[in-house]
């Protein structure tokens, strides 16, 4: 993303030589001490500040806020008061300086000539021929520790690197990324967590609620559906009193009449007799009906019968 058309907020913003990561945040923090470098982008108002030594300061486009450079270079005031004194010597600071002091090329009475041997010396010294690491340790001249005299052809490949190498066992390209380590500046947890706000309604039912419309009440009955454990038929069924007394009417599908058995002496034929209206006779031989009306036997038809 590009701010002011020109600045990269997602690479680090070089100030005065030196990188500064740019921190994405929502709204812009009371100024403290510890926000004296610091250079944030506020998302909100979309607008880079950079933190000074006693503030905020809005980084805009060719500004990037007040500052100095009076640690790097003189000020007219310095120039015009004459305060460079303090920092150069003044011609008479230099003459008293080098009145104490002897030409390069200049000799001591008091001391030896340059060309001279090491017989005049109490010790034995080593010519400039003869300065050898074995010359010198012989005369426990080699040093030690740091200070110790290399001996013969050597490197320091254990201390110093050399002039041509890298650092990439260390520390990372200038130009890489951290997307296996870290995720984004602007990223979100969707898929692992739920928005501040949200709800189970459609997995959880509300804290007040009932089931009324699925389940009876604790206290209920089913009357409307079922009998009671205690209860009788009488009003769709007979009982056996009931059907006993019916019975005690009725003959047996298998009885006889004796009074309506037909004579003996009678012939076949109309019978001849003059009971009571309504008696029905059979003939002697069985086979056909009779019954005796107000104007004596007919044998009846079944479609026309009269009594």
């Amino acid at each position: 993303m590009k701010y002011l058309g020109n600045i990269d907020l997602d690479k680090p913003l070089t100030l005065n030589g030196k990188p500064h990561g740019i921190e994405w945040i929502a709204s812009l923090p009371t100024w403290s001490a510890t926000d004296e470098g610091r250079v944030v982008y506020i998302s909100s108002a979309k607008k880079l500040y950079l933190g000074q030594s006693d503030a905020w300061e809005e980084l805009t486009e060719g500004n990037i806020g007040t500052h100095s450079h009076n640690d790097l270079y003189f000020t007219k005031t310095e120039l015009s008061t004459g305060e460079l004194d303090s920092r150069y010597f003044t011609e008479s600071e230099i003459t008293t300086a080098f009145s104490g002091k002897s030409d390069i090329t200049h000799t001591h009475d008091a001391y030896a000539p340059a060309l001279h041997n090491n017989t005049a010396h109490s010790e034995t010294f080593i010519t400039s021929s003869g300065v050898t690491y074995s010359a010198l340790n012989a005369n426990g001249a080699v040093g030690s520790g740091s200070e110790q005299v290399a001996s013969g052809t050597h490197n320091h490949d254990l201390v110093y690197s050399a002039i041509s190498h890298d650092h990439g066992a260390i520390y990372a390209a200038a130009e890489h990324s951290h997307a296996e380590e870290y995720a984004p500046i602007v990223h979100d947890h969707n898929l692992v967590y739920s928005v501040i706000g949200h709800d189970h309604n459609l997995a959880y039912a509300s804290v007040s609620h009932n089931h009324d419309a699925s389940y009876a009440t604790a206290i209920h009955n089913h009357d409307a559906s079922y009998a009671t454990a205690i209860h009788n038929h009488d009003d769709l069924y007979f009982t056996e009193s009931e059907m006993t007394t019916a019975l005690s009417g009725k003959s047996d599908t298998t009885h006889t009449h004796a009074e309506y058995t037909p004579f003996a002496t009678e012939v076949s034929g109309i019978p001849v007799d003059t009971p009571t209206v309504g008696t029905i006779r059979l003939d002697s031989d069985g086979t056909k009906l009779y019954v005796y009306t107000s104007t004596g036997w007919k044998q009846p038809s079944l479609l026309n019968m009269e009594i």
